[in-house]
């Protein structure tokens, strides 16, 4: 196998006569985990506005595969974690 391919699979059953339908398809993507992103720095920050705006490096490797999102986690401050990330579109 190779990363950045994907792989296709198809399931049959066959007897002395005949060949089945097939169930469905099994889609393998193959690849590597992408390397670290750059660590985050503030660019901007507002208390008036509760905002805190920050930036990061792209991964310098991707794994063979288009980095599509970015997971932002923040604590609430008094070091608890959300349940669920900050999801964000990679561009």
């Amino acid at each position: 196998m190779q990363t950045s391919l994907e792989y296709t699979y198809r399931l049959f059953s066959m007897n002395a006569t005949n060949k089945s339908g097939t169930y469905g398809e099994l889609v393998l993507k193959v690849g590597l985990p992408p390397s670290k992103p750059g660590k985050p720095v503030i660019t901007d920050a507002s208390f008036a506005a509760q905002t805190i705006d920050i930036s990061w490096l792209r991964p310098s490797e991707v794994g063979g595969w288009p980095i599509l999102t970015f997971e932002v986690w923040v604590d609430d401050g008094a070091g608890t974690w959300p349940a669920v990330p900050i999801s964000l579109e990679a561009s």
